[in-house]
């Protein structure tokens, strides 16, 4: 049986990296449209329960970039 290696807690492990982040944004809008931001949520959820520090910091970026973009945009229909 296949030893899985991806949960281990590396600080050097990652799956993405700082040159993918607005690629990811994209790629995250496109698939979950305005649950952009709850999708980009839980994959940083599961970076951090896998103790991939490196992708948890990755996503959590992303999930707030999206979030205040969705912020200001909704702030934007109000008026």
């Amino acid at each position: 049986m296949l030893k899985d290696d991806t949960s281990r807690s590396d600080p050097e492990l990652a799956i993405w990296n700082e040159r993918d982040i607005e690629k990811a944004i994209a790629a995250t809008r496109l698939l979950y449209g305005k649950r952009a931001s709850v999708a980009a949520a839980w994959y940083a959820l599961a970076a951090r329960c896998d103790g991939r520090r490196a992708d948890y910091r990755f996503w959590f970026g992303i999930f707030e970039r999206l979030r205040a973009e969705t912020g200001a945009a909704a702030g934007s229909d109000a008026g």
